[in-house]
Protein backbone atom coordinates (compact mmCIF):
# COMPACT_ATOMS: atom_id res chain seq x y z
CA UNK A 1 0.00 0.00 0.00
CA UNK A 2 1.55 3.52 -1.29
CA UNK A 3 -0.73 6.34 0.79
CA UNK A 4 -0.71 10.22 0.60
CA UNK A 5 2.64 10.33 2.41
CA UNK A 6 4.58 8.44 0.17
CA UNK A 7 7.29 10.58 -0.85
CA UNK A 8 9.16 7.86 -3.87
CA UNK A 9 7.81 7.54 -7.12
CA UNK A 10 6.99 3.54 -7.32
CA UNK A 11 8.16 1.55 -9.93
CA UNK A 12 7.28 -2.02 -9.54
CA UNK A 13 9.06 -4.16 -12.69
CA UNK A 14 9.64 -7.89 -12.93
CA UNK A 15 7.35 -9.25 -10.15
CA UNK A 16 4.86 -11.68 -9.21
CA UNK A 17 1.92 -11.20 -7.32
CA UNK A 18 0.23 -14.93 -6.39
CA UNK A 19 -2.68 -15.70 -3.97
CA UNK A 20 -2.92 -12.40 -2.26
CA UNK A 21 -5.89 -10.24 -1.63
CA UNK A 22 -6.81 -7.04 0.51
CA UNK A 23 -9.36 -8.18 2.98
CA UNK A 24 -11.07 -4.46 3.94
CA UNK A 25 -10.02 -2.13 1.35
CA UNK A 26 -9.01 -1.79 -2.11
CA UNK A 27 -6.27 -3.20 -4.26
CA UNK A 28 -5.73 -6.76 -4.03
CA UNK A 29 -2.06 -6.49 -4.62
CA UNK A 30 -1.11 -3.19 -5.22
CA UNK A 31 -3.07 0.20 -3.50
CA UNK A 32 -1.65 3.30 -4.99
CA UNK A 33 -2.87 6.76 -3.22
CA UNK A 34 0.25 9.38 -3.12
CA UNK A 35 0.80 12.69 -3.57
CA UNK A 36 2.53 14.14 -6.16
CA UNK A 37 4.10 10.73 -7.15
CA UNK A 38 3.50 8.73 -10.02
CA UNK A 39 3.08 4.91 -10.44
CA UNK A 40 4.66 2.31 -13.07
CA UNK A 41 4.00 -1.40 -13.25
CA UNK A 42 6.01 -3.28 -15.80
CA UNK A 43 6.54 -6.66 -16.86
CA UNK A 44 4.53 -7.71 -13.70
CA UNK A 45 2.47 -10.82 -13.27
CA UNK A 46 -0.90 -10.65 -11.03
CA UNK A 47 -2.18 -14.21 -10.42
CA UNK A 48 -5.26 -14.85 -7.76
CA UNK A 49 -4.94 -11.75 -6.67
CA UNK A 50 -8.60 -10.23 -5.50
CA UNK A 51 -10.26 -7.78 -2.98
CA UNK A 52 -13.07 -9.05 -0.61
CA UNK A 53 -15.06 -6.29 0.97
CA UNK A 54 -18.22 -5.84 -0.72
CA UNK A 55 -17.77 -3.06 -3.31
CA UNK A 56 -13.76 -3.19 -3.44
CA UNK A 57 -11.85 -2.10 -6.18
CA UNK A 58 -9.33 -3.04 -8.30
CA UNK A 59 -8.41 -7.05 -8.02
CA UNK A 60 -5.11 -6.15 -8.60
CA UNK A 61 -4.06 -2.83 -8.79
CA UNK A 62 -6.09 0.22 -7.20
CA UNK A 63 -4.94 3.70 -8.22
CA UNK A 64 -6.75 6.61 -6.12
CA UNK A 65 -6.17 10.21 -5.77
CA UNK A 66 -4.04 12.90 -7.04
CA UNK A 67 -4.26 16.91 -8.01
CA UNK A 68 -0.61 16.27 -9.67
CA UNK A 69 0.25 16.33 -13.31
CA UNK A 70 1.80 12.61 -12.58
CA UNK A 71 1.42 10.03 -14.70
CA UNK A 72 0.04 6.33 -14.43
CA UNK A 73 1.89 3.65 -16.37
CA UNK A 74 0.94 -0.31 -16.49
CA UNK A 75 3.02 -2.14 -19.48
CA UNK A 76 3.80 -5.60 -20.67
CA UNK A 77 1.74 -7.04 -17.16
CA UNK A 78 0.04 -10.51 -16.94
CA UNK A 79 -3.56 -10.19 -14.91
CA UNK A 80 -4.63 -14.41 -14.52
CA UNK A 81 -7.62 -15.06 -12.08
CA UNK A 82 -8.46 -11.50 -10.20
CA UNK A 83 -11.45 -10.76 -8.99
CA UNK A 84 -12.93 -7.57 -7.58
CA UNK A 85 -15.85 -5.38 -6.83
CA UNK A 86 -15.71 -2.72 -9.60
CA UNK A 87 -11.94 -2.90 -11.68
CA UNK A 88 -11.46 -7.35 -11.98
CA UNK A 89 -7.95 -6.17 -12.45
CA UNK A 90 -7.87 -2.51 -13.05
CA UNK A 91 -9.11 0.20 -10.63
CA UNK A 92 -8.57 4.32 -11.55
CA UNK A 93 -9.84 7.18 -10.08
CA UNK A 94 -7.52 10.18 -11.39
CA UNK A 95 -8.49 13.64 -10.20
CA UNK A 96 -5.47 15.16 -11.90
CA UNK A 97 -5.59 17.90 -14.66
CA UNK A 98 -3.70 16.23 -17.51
CA UNK A 99 -1.47 13.52 -16.48
CA UNK A 100 -1.86 10.35 -18.58
CA UNK A 101 -3.19 6.96 -17.85
CA UNK A 102 -0.96 4.04 -20.16
CA UNK A 103 -1.85 0.47 -19.88
CA UNK A 104 -0.31 -1.12 -22.82
CA UNK A 105 0.41 -4.33 -24.16
CA UNK A 106 -1.05 -6.23 -21.13
CA UNK A 107 -2.80 -9.63 -21.01
CA UNK A 108 -6.23 -10.17 -18.70
CA UNK A 109 -8.14 -13.78 -18.76
CA UNK A 110 -10.25 -15.29 -16.37
CA UNK A 111 -11.19 -12.07 -14.30
CA UNK A 112 -14.13 -11.46 -12.60
CA UNK A 113 -16.43 -8.59 -11.41
CA UNK A 114 -19.25 -8.59 -8.86
CA UNK A 115 -19.92 -4.89 -10.60
CA UNK A 116 -18.44 -3.72 -13.37
CA UNK A 117 -15.58 -2.81 -15.16
CA UNK A 118 -14.74 -6.46 -15.68
CA UNK A 119 -10.86 -6.26 -16.68
CA UNK A 120 -10.73 -2.08 -16.01
CA UNK A 121 -12.44 0.48 -14.68
CA UNK A 122 -11.21 4.14 -14.98
CA UNK A 123 -13.31 7.19 -13.10
CA UNK A 124 -13.32 10.63 -13.30
CA UNK A 125 -10.79 11.03 -15.82
CA UNK A 126 -12.22 14.07 -17.84
CA UNK A 127 -9.43 15.82 -18.12
CA UNK A 128 -6.20 12.93 -18.49
CA UNK A 129 -5.28 11.39 -21.89
CA UNK A 130 -6.19 7.21 -21.34
CA UNK A 131 -4.38 5.39 -23.44
CA UNK A 132 -5.26 1.13 -23.82
CA UNK A 133 -3.51 -0.17 -26.44
CA UNK A 134 -2.23 -3.81 -27.85
CA UNK A 135 -4.21 -5.55 -25.31
CA UNK A 136 -5.77 -8.88 -24.86
CA UNK A 137 -9.03 -9.54 -22.82
CA UNK A 138 -10.22 -13.10 -22.82
CA UNK A 139 -12.80 -14.59 -20.41
CA UNK A 140 -13.10 -11.56 -18.28
CA UNK A 141 -17.06 -11.54 -17.12
CA UNK A 142 -19.21 -10.80 -14.21
CA UNK A 143 -20.91 -12.45 -12.13
CA UNK A 144 -24.17 -11.23 -13.46
CA UNK A 145 -24.22 -12.45 -16.77
CA UNK A 146 -24.80 -10.22 -19.61
CA UNK A 147 -24.76 -6.99 -16.99
CA UNK A 148 -21.22 -5.57 -16.79
CA UNK A 149 -18.47 -4.15 -19.60
CA UNK A 150 -14.89 -5.58 -19.91
CA UNK A 151 -13.82 -1.55 -20.10
CA UNK A 152 -15.71 0.69 -18.30
CA UNK A 153 -14.66 4.69 -19.02
CA UNK A 154 -15.88 7.51 -17.58
CA UNK A 155 -12.96 9.49 -19.28
CA UNK A 156 -12.10 12.60 -22.23
CA UNK A 157 -9.54 11.37 -23.89
CA UNK A 158 -9.19 7.55 -25.10
CA UNK A 159 -7.08 6.27 -27.78
CA UNK A 160 -8.45 2.56 -27.53
CA UNK A 161 -5.76 1.28 -30.30
CA UNK A 162 -5.42 -2.55 -31.37
CA UNK A 163 -7.06 -4.14 -28.46
CA UNK A 164 -8.96 -7.81 -28.60
CA UNK A 165 -12.11 -8.70 -26.43
CA UNK A 166 -12.88 -12.02 -26.90
CA UNK A 167 -15.39 -14.37 -24.79
CA UNK A 168 -15.18 -18.20 -25.68
CA UNK A 169 -18.60 -18.96 -24.18
CA UNK A 170 -20.82 -16.54 -25.45
CA UNK A 171 -24.05 -17.85 -23.00
CA UNK A 172 -21.19 -16.14 -20.09
CA UNK A 173 -20.20 -13.48 -22.24
CA UNK A 174 -20.58 -9.49 -21.04
CA UNK A 175 -20.47 -6.12 -22.77
CA UNK A 176 -17.12 -4.75 -24.38
CA UNK A 177 -17.08 -0.96 -23.65
CA UNK A 178 -18.82 1.40 -21.72
CA UNK A 179 -17.43 5.27 -22.36
CA UNK A 180 -19.31 7.81 -20.66
CA UNK A 181 -18.22 11.82 -20.96
CA UNK A 182 -16.02 11.50 -23.72
CA UNK A 183 -14.17 14.18 -25.49
CA UNK A 184 -11.98 13.36 -28.03
CA UNK A 185 -12.01 9.57 -28.11
CA UNK A 186 -10.19 7.02 -30.94
CA UNK A 187 -11.30 3.58 -30.84
CA UNK A 188 -9.16 1.76 -33.87
CA UNK A 189 -7.92 -1.62 -34.63
CA UNK A 190 -9.57 -3.80 -32.24
CA UNK A 191 -11.46 -6.97 -32.28
CA UNK A 192 -14.91 -7.53 -30.08
CA UNK A 193 -15.94 -11.15 -30.38
CA UNK A 194 -18.41 -13.58 -29.02
CA UNK A 195 -19.83 -10.41 -27.13
CA UNK A 196 -22.98 -10.04 -25.92
CA UNK A 197 -25.70 -7.53 -23.01
CA UNK A 198 -28.72 -8.10 -20.86
CA UNK A 199 -31.89 -7.55 -23.21
CA UNK A 200 -34.12 -7.39 -20.64
CA UNK A 201 -36.74 -5.03 -19.53
CA UNK A 202 -34.89 -1.45 -20.69
CA UNK A 203 -31.42 -3.11 -21.09
CA UNK A 204 -32.34 -3.65 -24.65
CA UNK A 205 -31.03 0.20 -24.86
CA UNK A 206 -27.60 -0.65 -23.96
CA UNK A 207 -25.26 -1.59 -26.65
CA UNK A 208 -23.12 -4.93 -25.54
CA UNK A 209 -20.29 -3.74 -28.34
CA UNK A 210 -19.41 -0.19 -27.84
CA UNK A 211 -21.96 1.87 -25.30
CA UNK A 212 -20.90 5.90 -25.38
CA UNK A 213 -23.37 7.64 -23.56
CA UNK A 214 -23.28 11.25 -21.93
CA UNK A 215 -21.65 13.56 -24.58
CA UNK A 216 -22.20 17.20 -23.44
CA UNK A 217 -18.31 17.71 -24.62
CA UNK A 218 -18.04 15.32 -27.21
CA UNK A 219 -15.40 17.15 -29.84
CA UNK A 220 -14.99 13.72 -31.70
CA UNK A 221 -15.12 9.87 -31.84
CA UNK A 222 -13.58 8.21 -34.60
CA UNK A 223 -14.63 4.47 -34.80
CA UNK A 224 -12.16 2.91 -37.59
CA UNK A 225 -11.05 -0.12 -38.81
CA UNK A 226 -12.32 -2.44 -35.96
CA UNK A 227 -14.21 -6.10 -35.96
CA UNK A 228 -17.30 -7.42 -34.34
CA UNK A 229 -17.30 -10.94 -34.68
CA UNK A 230 -20.80 -13.11 -33.63
CA UNK A 231 -22.77 -10.35 -32.06
CA UNK A 232 -25.93 -12.01 -30.29
CA UNK A 233 -28.73 -10.27 -29.00
CA UNK A 234 -32.11 -8.20 -29.94
CA UNK A 235 -30.54 -4.59 -28.16
CA UNK A 236 -31.01 -1.26 -30.03
CA UNK A 237 -27.34 -1.06 -31.24
CA UNK A 238 -25.45 -4.14 -31.04
CA UNK A 239 -22.24 -3.52 -32.51
CA UNK A 240 -22.09 0.53 -31.34
CA UNK A 241 -25.02 2.98 -29.51
CA UNK A 242 -24.30 6.71 -28.99
CA UNK A 243 -26.80 8.54 -27.15
CA UNK A 244 -27.58 11.74 -26.32
CA UNK A 245 -25.23 13.95 -28.41
CA UNK A 246 -25.15 17.48 -28.40
CA UNK A 247 -22.36 18.36 -30.35
CA UNK A 248 -18.95 17.08 -32.08
CA UNK A 249 -18.43 14.80 -34.65
CA UNK A 250 -18.92 10.56 -35.01
CA UNK A 251 -17.08 8.73 -37.84
CA UNK A 252 -17.24 5.25 -38.29
CA UNK A 253 -15.24 4.01 -40.85
CA UNK A 254 -14.01 0.48 -42.83
CA UNK A 255 -15.12 -1.61 -39.58
CA UNK A 256 -16.16 -5.11 -40.35
CA UNK A 257 -19.36 -6.93 -38.73
CA UNK A 258 -19.28 -10.58 -39.11
CA UNK A 259 -21.38 -13.92 -37.96
CA UNK A 260 -24.35 -11.99 -36.74
CA UNK A 261 -27.57 -13.83 -36.45
CA UNK A 262 -30.68 -12.36 -36.52
CA UNK A 263 -31.08 -9.70 -33.77
CA UNK A 264 -31.40 -6.07 -32.56
CA UNK A 265 -30.08 -3.32 -34.92
CA UNK A 266 -26.31 -2.82 -35.26
CA UNK A 267 -25.91 0.90 -34.73
CA UNK A 268 -27.82 3.50 -33.31
CA UNK A 269 -26.83 6.83 -32.47
CA UNK A 270 -29.54 8.89 -30.46
CA UNK A 271 -29.12 13.11 -30.85
CA UNK A 272 -30.25 15.01 -27.79
CA UNK A 273 -32.04 17.88 -29.52
CA UNK A 274 -33.52 17.48 -33.20
CA UNK A 275 -30.93 18.13 -35.93
CA UNK A 276 -33.04 20.59 -37.64
CA UNK A 277 -32.28 22.46 -34.16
Amino acid sequence: MLHKNTVIAPCFYGKKFKNVSSKNGNGGAIYFNAFKQSLTVERTDFVDTYTIKEGSKGGAICVEYTQDDMPVKIIGCTFDGTKSGFGGAIYVNWASLTSDITIDDCTFKNIYVSNNGDAIYIDNAYKNKVSITDCTFTECYSYYIHNAFTLYLDVGTLDCINNVINFTNPEKSDGCIYLSNPVTCVIKECTFKNYRFDESDTDIRVSGGIHCTLCPNLISILIEKNTFDHVEGNNLGRVLLISEIEKGTVTYYNNTIKNCPAGGPLIRIVFKYDISD
